[in-house]
């Protein structure tokens, strides 16, 4: 087992700059490395369960249900801390073995939980085998399936002592403490019920994979899709082998690809899914451990895993290059090379080389960009970097000039290339978005002369606050070779809501505002004529800005003049950022969890109160309770009892997840009695959450309590 950077034997991936390395060999077959990288890069890890032993300490298995416990097939006599042997059943050769979840038998479920912790927080990308076999179905309405399935999921790296979640249709993730996300490999359909799996979620769907949110969600569901083929339709091991890819971005982005056969391509399951699309869904976090889970009924399965990898989401470099053009023969012109990281992908964390050809017939003259070293080769300029750009960024701009021959053809076109200038040469997610070309036309020199060729930048004050002023402006540019312009230059700005226009000035510019229209007209002749290359003075349309905002706005702006050459780029857009502020809150509610006594007495009776409270002046509905029990109390009894309101339900069995409603001055109170188990000595937290709309307590800052109880303290002799 290695934790570390690794060289993935699946598909692409990447091994970034790595510094001191330690290694401890447990066994021949077996390793166990820690990198110590730089900054810029992740630990990752690779555990393929092919041999005799893991390295003790960093795997945790446990069975939860059923009399088989999970274990390492090619095991006979582990190491204390290791993986154990199975108790039954022919042992696989050393380095042909797998890690078997659970066998055929029914009702059993198993676990197995990473316990060091790996850090994530500039993505993920994870991959593995699964296998499904031997079903021994159920039959019902639907149909004889086999049963449950294989969970795969992360928690929060600062979990300790972790336990697998509730067995059977939640595959071991509901329950599962400080999880992030869960996705179930579904035979049976009841990861997809909201009565075993968690909030939300269409009902039973067998042959499933589904996405489900954090803990801080109820285990909520995201999305699922059923599989073309089957998961568990094989009779051996060896033909029952699924391998998964899975990418999580650092703003919580998922795709989700499973391939049933090797050699086959990989049916994508999910791509771009938004996990944050789910209320009160927890971010990736800075570091995560992962675990798999598995789970059978009155229907069953084997269920095994191998060949586990996780490391640093690759990124994927995008290109782009523009001209200034039409070039003029034996003029000037312009190329921008822009170099984007794309937002589906990881952090370009690896030196980064640019390579530009400028087409026969120019000759570069100048090449640079912030942070870039450029130098310039005949034709051929190289630029290199070391920028760290995240994803969703991009590179600064290159500008490459160029001198247009006399007897240039009368089309050009350049070409460009971006990669990672590493010694991996697989350290991009998709190579064909690199390259890029620029096509343009040469005006030839006994031609007449070129028009005007006018365009518009939007800047200024782009990042407003609520409540505040700004400025924004707008400039008109005639591009490099251009004409200078020869009438009235007329531009024409909007400015949405909900900004409110006070006022309007330029140098040389005659402006009226009509509502969100400003425009803006100058002479454009003689000594006010734009030469090709040169920019006016901006216009600066001053702003004011409400309280209440809903996000970012687009300013809108455009010109014309007789004769322009080029009315392609006439018009643009800027984009002002805006909060999303909402109105102020016409409710007020307050919720409480407490425990009595306190400090509790092992063996005698124990209570749990959580009381909502409006204390404001209005009613307020629909109002979002969660309570967590914790274990083992998650199952137990509730009451409710109620004043300025109706309860629920008189009372109800497990966790809260309850809509409430309550007049001014309501109360709500809702009351678990527990048994303390003699000889208890650990500390026990339970935690309320409540949000309503247009309440203090919204799904973005939700109200929370939380209450934590610990033995009282014996008495010395």
């Amino acid at each position: 087992m290695e934790i570390g950077r690794m060289r993935p034997q699946t598909r692409a991936g990447r091994v970034l700059r790595t510094g001191l390395t330690a290694a401890v060999t447990a066994a021949a077959s077996m390793s166990f490395v820690v990198m110590a990288p730089p900054a810029s890069a992740s630990e990752l890890l690779k555990e393929g369960f092919h041999s005799d032993q893991t390295t003790p300490g960093v795997w945790a298995a446990s069975s939860p249900r059923g009399g088989d416990a999970p274990c390492l097939t090619a095991a006979t006599n582990p190491p204390a801390g290791s993986l154990g042997a199975c108790p039954e059943g022919k042992v696989d050769p050393v380095g042909q073995g797998v890690f078997r979840l659970t066998n055929d038998i029914k009702q059993a479920a198993g676990a197995v939980l990473l316990e060091k912790a790996i850090e994530a927080g500039r993505g993920v990308s994870i991959e593995f085998d699964l296998y499904m076999w031997g079903i021994k179905p159920y039959t019902d309405s639907l149909g004889p399936r086999g049963g449950d399935g294989i969970s795969f999921y992360i928690v929060d790296g600062n979990t300790t002592a972790a336990q697998a979640g509730e067995p059977g249709g939640a595959l071991g993730y509901k329950g599962l403490k400080d999880a992030f996300v869960g996705i179930g490999f579904d035979q049976f359909g009841n990861f997809s019920n909201p009565r075993w799996a968690g909030n939300g979620g269409p009902g039973v769907k067998p042959n499933s994979v589904v996405i489900r949110g954090s803990d801080s969600t109820g285990y909520g569901y995201i999305e699922g899709k059923e599989l073309s083929r089957p998961l568990d339709d094989a009779t051996n091991r060896d033909a029952s082998k699924r391998h998964v890819l899975i990418d999580i971005t650092p703003d919580n982005k998922m795709a989700v690809k499973i391939r049933h056969k090797d050699g086959e391509s990989y049916e994508t399951l999910f791509s771009g899914i938004d996990l944050d699309k789910l209320p009160n869904q927890d971010p990736l976090p800075k570091s995560i451990k992962v675990g798999f889970a598995a789970s059978t009924g009155a229907a069953t399965a084997n269920h095994a895993i191998s060949d586990l990898e996780i490391r640093a989401l690759d990124a994927d470099l995008q290109l782009a290059i523009s001209n200034n053009g039409p070039f003029r023969a034996g003029g000037t012109g312009t190329y921008t090379i822009n170099t984007a990281v794309n937002a589906m992908y990881g952090w370009a964390d690896d030196p980064t080389r640019l390579t530009f050809e400028a087409p026969a017939g120019t000759t570069p003259t100048t090449a640079s960009g912030t942070g870039w070293t450029c130098a310039i080769d005949g034709r051929k300029v190289t630029c290199d970097t070391d920028a760290l750009v995240r994803p969703g960024d991009s590179f600064p701009q290159i500008k490459v000039d160029v001198a247009v021959a006399d007897d240039a053809s009368s089309t050009l076109r350049a070409t460009g290339v971006v990669a990672p200038n590493a010694a991996e040469t697989d350290a991009e997610v998709q190579p064909a978005d690199n390259r890029a070309t620029s096509d343009t036309t040469v005006i030839p020199v006994d031609s007449a002369p070129i028009g005007p060729d006018l365009s518009q930048a939007v800047g200024g004050d782009t990042t407003l606050t609520p409540g505040g002023t700004g400025t924004i402006t707008v400039t008109t540019a005639n591009a490099s070779g251009a004409g200078p312009t020869t009438g009235t230059v007329k531009a024409v700005y909007t400015v949405p809501a909900p900004l409110q226009i006070t006022g309007v000035t330029g140098d040389g510019w005659n402006c009226a505002t009509e509502g969100r229209k400003v425009t803006c007209t100058r002479p454009g002749t003689g000594d006010d004529a734009l030469k090709g290359g040169d920019s006016y003075p901006p216009v600066a349309i001053a702003v004011k800005v409400p309280a209440v905002t809903n996000g970012p706005v687009t300013v809108d702006a455009g010109v014309n003049t007789p004769g322009d050459s080029n009315t392609g780029n006439d018009t643009a857009t800027g984009t002002i950022q805006l909060p999303v502020v909402d109105p102020a809150p016409s409710g007020t509610l307050d919720v409480k969890m407490t425990s009595n006594p306190k400090p509790y007495v092992p063996g005698k009776p124990y209570t749990y109160t959580v009381t909502v409270t409006n204390t404001g002046s209005v009613p307020v509905s629909g109002a979002q309770l969660v309570a967590d029990w914790p274990s083992p109390w998650d199952r137990i009894k509730w009451t409710c009892t109620s004043t300025g309101g109706a309860c629920p339900a008189a009372s109800g069995i497990g966790d809260l997840n309850e809509v409430v409603s309550l007049a001014p001055g309501g109360s709500m109170t809702f009351t678990v009695v527990c048994l303390m188990p003699a000889g208890a000595t650990k500390s026990y937290t339970a935690t309320a959450t409540v949000t309503a709309p247009n309440t203090n307590c919204t799904a973005d800052k939700p109200c929370t309590s939380t209450d934590t109880n610990s033995p009282a303290q014996r008495r010395a002799a």
